[in-house]
């Protein structure tokens, strides 16, 4: 048994190799998930392209795709 958040496992969800079993327990707490920077430097272009593609997932996920 492994605990894992959907993302970084949807390719492995949809082909169905994979059952994504969300907890519903109230002892567990909820995990957040954030992307900090600092707002007098400006984010390289992998943190940038990583932030885009976490985005867009997040909001594939909350969708229900």
């Amino acid at each position: 048994t492994v605990l894992q958040t959907r993302i970084g496992v949807e390719a492995e969800v949809a082909d169905g190799t994979l059952i994504f079993v969300p907890l519903h327990d109230a002892k567990i707490p909820p995990r957040r998930l954030m992307l900090l920077t600092r707002p007098e430097r400006e984010m390289s272009d992998a943190a940038s392209a990583f932030a885009t593609q976490l985005a867009r997932t997040i909001e594939r996920l909350g969708n229900g795709r």
